[in-house]
């Protein structure tokens, strides 16, 4: 909700009257972002959720060399988000292009570390504190900034991607600190995991969840990174305006899985499959439901919602609004697949779906560019969409029923 409400007062504050390209060049920066760090992270705070949630001195081992492993493959990240950041034409005319660059490339290195330390306060019990350092605190203290910077006039590109970076490291710090000392509380002092063993006996895994937790990601975001490759970065402002509202149908499934995936993990571990379906079944229920709700006005009045919230440079974006929505309760229904197929043993089959879907939905994506933005959108959906669907389908051959339609019994749910 604070990430929904960040890009809201970023496309207000950032979109000029003549030219979208300070919030295209934000909203392809900001993408990019998560992107690189959810590949440099290789899936750490998956690794830690799954072990820490079952049993604390299961993960407590792993603490340090996930952390040193993420600083590590983050610095590496970091150089990539330089180059995107240096490329923005909006930046292209700032004596201070590459000292900016360089500051926002670093930030993979925090929002990692803050990621993983909310990860552990989930896992031993702190949910909602867990959640929000983890997805809240970042965005709505650069809202704080930007704010009361706004008070003293024009907010630029730079000040509010500075903003942003600082927010970035306060909050890593008071997170990864946090989630270190309760994990220390949970376990006491345990011998740490040398670096290379960590890899050699979690390679496997970290790197599925790495490719799952890409994929989903990209599912949604991939269409802001097309369009900032071919250098439309207003297309990409238009299609993550967009998709800031859609998002509202989604919303309480992503809330679902910050606080259900421990309990999903939990009952899993300890085979209670019956208690896990009644589970599943009742989180999407709701969520379709509200999704449907939430959903409704979108598709009939997309236009002048996004008048309202956005301003008049974005009602055309109304096709665009209409398709996302729709993929976005479809996915609802189908249930929360990125969870509940992390938690249960199904990440490498999760892994090669997208090793799949996401490069064919790129490939359509970069073919629709050459037609319409419209078109971009609807070839976006293909991969999201289908991997719900191979997804829901690989958790019901495992006994777990995820979809809100009707379907047979679980062979394996009692």
């Amino acid at each position: 909700m604070a990430s929904v409400l960040l890009m809201w007062i970023a496309s207000r504050l950032l979109t000029r009257v003549d030219s979208k390209s300070d919030i295209g060049a934000w909203s392809v920066i900001f993408t990019a972002l998560y992107a690189i760090a959810t590949v440099a992270r290789l899936g750490a705070e998956n690794l830690a959720l799954k072990l820490t949630s079952a049993d604390a001195r299961l993960g407590r081992p792993l603490a340090r060399p996930s952390i040193l492993v993420t600083i590590g493959a983050g610095l590496l990240g970091a150089i990539v988000l330089f180059w995107v950041t240096y490329t923005r034409d909006a930046l292209s005319l700032l004596p201070i292009r590459a000292g900016l660059s360089v500051a926002v490339g670093l930030s993979v290195v925090p929002l990692n570390l803050a990621i993983l330390g909310g990860a552990w306060l989930r896992s031993l019990g702190h949910i909602a504190m867990g959640a929000l350092l983890e997805l809240g605190t970042t965005p709505m203290a650069t809202i704080a900034g930007v704010a009361l910077l706004s008070l003293r006039g024009e907010v630029s590109l730079t000040a509010f991607l500075a903003i942003f970076c600082t927010a970035l490291w306060l909050n890593a710090a008071a997170t990864l600190g946090w989630g270190l000392l309760e994990l220390h509380r949970a376990s006491g002092r345990l011998t740490p995991t040398p670096i290379r063993r960590y890899l050699a006996d979690h390679g496997r895994s970290l790197t599925a969840y790495m490719l799952t937790a890409l994929g989903f990601y990209l599912f949604n975001y991939l269409p802001v990174l097309v369009f900032g490759f071919v250098h439309d970065d207003s297309g990409a402002a238009d299609f993550r305006n967009s998709l800031t509202l859609a998002t509202f149908v989604g919303l309480l499934p992503a809330m679902q899985t910050s606080y259900l995936t421990p309990t999903f993990a939990k009952l899993f571990q300890l085979g209670l499959l019956v208690d896990l379906n009644a589970t599943v079944r009742t989180a999407t229920r709701n969520a379709t439901l509200l999704g449907a709700l939430v959903a409704l006005p979108l598709l009939i009045i997309p236009g002048q919602i996004l008048l309202l919230v956005f301003g008049p440079s974005y009602v055309h974006a109304a096709t665009i609004l209409r398709i996302l929505a729709s993929a976005m309760l479809v996915q609802a229904a189908l249930g929360p697949i990125y969870a509940l197929m992390t938690t249960t043993g199904l990440e490498k089959e999760a892994s090669r779906a997208i090793l799949v879907l996401l490069p064919a939905g790129a490939v359509l994506m970069m073919v629709a560019t050459r037609v319409s933005a419209d078109l971009v959108t609807l070839a976006a959906t293909v991969a999201p969409t289908g991997f719900a669907v191979v997804g829901c389908l690989a958790l019901w051959r495992h006994g777990i029923s995820s979809s809100v339609f009707p379907t047979p019994r679980p062979k394996d749910a009692a």
